[in-house]
């Protein structure tokens, strides 16, 4: 029930400031989690442990879902 994003022309990733990784000459690897209201609540940066990204972005999906909506 999650909107994924694809950032082939590297749009997202400029307007983030992601920046290259390896001298310049790999894309940048960062997930965000953007909740509903689309605050970022969380940025996991890791070139080297790619899987570990959605362990991580599952986990804080998962804390996000527990806590409920924000109370205004």
């Amino acid at each position: 029930p999650f909107t994924l994003v694809s950032d082939p022309g590297a749009v997202a990733a400029r307007a983030f400031g992601v920046k290259k990784a390896f001298l310049g000459l790999l894309p940048g690897r960062v997930t965000f989690v953007i909740d509903a209201q689309g605050v970022v609540q969380h940025a996991f940066d890791s070139q080297l442990r790619a899987s570990a990204h959605v362990t991580e972005a599952l986990g804080v999906v998962s804390r996000l879902a527990r806590q409920g909506p924000p109370t205004p």
